[in-house]
């Protein structure tokens, strides 16, 4: 599975911005159908690396949430091969960082970037940046 990172240009995120993601999305959301997540038990939890599951077992498999002091990387693990989950959890994981941007707006972080690391690419460090036409 390829990560998905949101980055931004500053040059680290504000002290507790990586947690507080991680607590937006296990908030109950108002609404029909709406997915919120719970701590994956029987994993050993980090301080910069959680897995959460989606309670109610509305999506398979887990997320793994890892913060990278400069961006946020997500990545969906699933035993099934399907990939139908990932246009609904790329809308969760969005709308749930830009409510905490907004909560940290007198730190003057701005709206992330989105981005893919690249297969194409040899270097490590290489993200396709996806537009906000892509975004959804």
């Amino acid at each position: 599975c390829v990560p998905l990172v949101y980055s931004w240009d500053e040059r680290i995120l504000p002290h507790g911005f990586f947690l507080t993601c991680v607590v937006e999305l296990f908030r109950r959301q108002k609404g029909r159908n709406k997915v919120y997540f719970q701590l994956r038990e029987g994993v050993v939890q980090c301080r910069d690396v959680i897995q959460v599951i989606a309670a109610e077992n509305k999506i398979p498999g887990f997320l793994k949430l890892i913060d990278r002091k400069r961006w946020i990387e997500i990545g969906y693990f699933c035993s099934q091969t399907s990939t139908k989950y990932c246009p609904q959890l790329l809308k969760i994981t969005s709308d749930a960082v830009e409510r905490v941007v907004k909560r940290f707006e007198d730190t003057g972080i701005k709206s992330p970037e989105i981005a893919f690391r690249c297969r194409l690419c040899d270097t490590d460090d290489h993200y396709c940046v996806l537009s906000m036409d892509q975004r959804m």
